[in-house]
């Protein structure tokens, strides 16, 4: 094995660095392009289609200079080369993958908060709306590290209070039940996420692995949102399909086929004939 990453690290590196270039070409588009459904989703199935393209033309070229010295007997015939190409350019994303979805059954979903009143009494919190001033209670808060929020000041940051499907809104005044205004304290608190997770052994190793596989993969973003509802076991089917098409791209090609054989073949340079 290490023959073969000694053998092959150019190779290697080059699929690695054609998905980082794919990354940061998702990011773009997928930031420009996130606020239209349709379009976000068009251009991530393109990108996830151009990423499988660069990948078959990397991994047929290895296949190519393989060609002429396996059909003349010079060289070994090393059919799986090319998957073992796609696992090895993978290996920071199966890992990450497996990382993930093994600590998703360890870590612990944070339970929404309570609030409490200066005197100690549990209450409930509330917002305006914006056309009738009527008061709409707040459904959830939630604390980053599972102690509770309290309304009065303890000497700790002010929490804000954000709507949990709009995290970049502005933050939102909060109400008691009788409309006088409140503020929020904690204690040592990341306030008033959506969705938070009791520290343990396995949230910091989710948390870099996510952010890993979240960047290499920013292309398969629209993908993942659309079909898989945020799945986080998606990360393990990620890196099947560059495998695949990576074995198939240098096994069409040491064998002097083509994929498409109804298309003009392109030239070979003759040091590769």
């Amino acid at each position: 094995m290490l023959k073969f990453l000694k053998e092959h690290s150019y190779d290697i590196f080059r699929l690695f660095l054609d998905q980082i270039a794919m990354a940061v070409f998702g990011l773009v588009m997928s930031a420009a392009t996130a606020q239209y459904d349709n379009i976000f989703l068009a251009v991530g199935i393109f990108g996830v289609a151009l990423y499988l393209v660069i990948v078959y033309i990397t991994a047929r070229s290895v296949g190519e200079k393989d060609y002429a010295p396996v059909k003349a007997g010079r060289k070994a015939a090393t059919p799986l080369k090319g998957l073992w190409l796609g696992l090895c350019a993978n290996a920071v994303n199966i890992i990450c993958g497996i990382i993930i979805f093994v600590c998703t059954f360890y870590i612990v979903a944070q339970p929404a908060a309570y609030i409490y009143n200066e005197a100690g009494e549990k209450i409930s919190v509330y917002y305006k709306d914006a056309a009738t001033e009527n008061l709409i209670e707040v459904p959830n808060l939630y604390s980053g590290h599972g102690d509770d929020i309290f309304a009065y000041d303890n000497g700790k940051s002010e929490i804000d209070v954000r709507p949990s499907d709009d995290s970049h809104s502005q933050p939102l005044t909060v109400y008691d039940k009788d409309g006088n205004e409140i503020k929020l304290y904690g204690r040592g608190l990341n306030a008033n996420v959506e969705q938070g997770y009791l520290e343990n052994a396995a949230t910091k190793p989710y948390s870099i692995s996510y952010l890993i596989c979240t960047f290499l993969q920013s292309f398969f973003s629209p993908i993942k949102y659309v079909f898989f509802n945020t799945a986080d076991y998606f990360f393990l089917l990620t890196p099947i399909l560059p495998i695949i098409v990576a074995a198939l791209g240098y096994y069409l090609a040491s064998k002097g086929k083509r994929l498409l054989p109804f298309l003009p073949e392109r030239n070979i340079p003759k040091k590769y004939r």
